[in-house]
């Protein structure tokens, strides 16, 4: 059987984070921008080879239709 949360361990995490609510947000905070930075990196980066080839066949069978048209 999983382990279950009782009332006194959710009262506890609640009081807790009133208690130090500004730490844990500002923990948060940190934590969302940090991987907003990774995913922004992750954008930037070129693409896997197998995707750019799929794009590159996919630009092509485009531009095969449109020439047949």
């Amino acid at each position: 059987m999983p382990p279950s949360l009782n009332l006194e361990k959710i009262y506890g995490v609640i009081t807790y984070y009133l208690a130090n609510r500004t730490q844990i947000d500002d923990y948060m905070f940190r934590i969302e921008q940090s991987q907003e930075q990774h995913y922004q990196e992750w954008l930037k980066k070129e693409p896997l080879e197998a995707i750019a080839r799929v794009r590159s066949l996919k630009k092509q069978a485009k531009k095969e239709l449109l020439a047949l048209s």
